[in-house]
């Protein structure tokens, strides 16, 4: 169960950061592709870069997926399907 819901909540980031006004997805910032964006690509979203070692939460020197889900913020829970 923990696994789906962590799945759905990767597949929703892209959709959650427009619904909360920002303007950039993780897959855009990541141009070239690694699954992690480095300080460089990290110029595009402008708050990110200038909390980048805020949210590089490992010290690794990139966000990974699951550090910018941090950056973007807790997001409620969608309501249970009807039954």
């Amino acid at each position: 169960m923990k696994k789906l819901l962590g799945a759905l909540l990767l597949a929703c980031a892209p959709v959650a950061a427009f619904a909360q006004g920002f303007s950039v997805s993780f897959e855009s910032l990541d141009t070239d592709g690694n699954g992690r964006i480095d300080k460089e690509e990290a110029r595009e979203e402008s708050r990110l870069y200038a909390s980048f070692l805020t949210y590089d939460t490992d010290g690794d020197g990139a966000i990974s997926r699951r550090e910018y889900q941090r950056y973007l913020g807790p997001r409620p829970l969608p309501p249970p399907p009807e039954q």
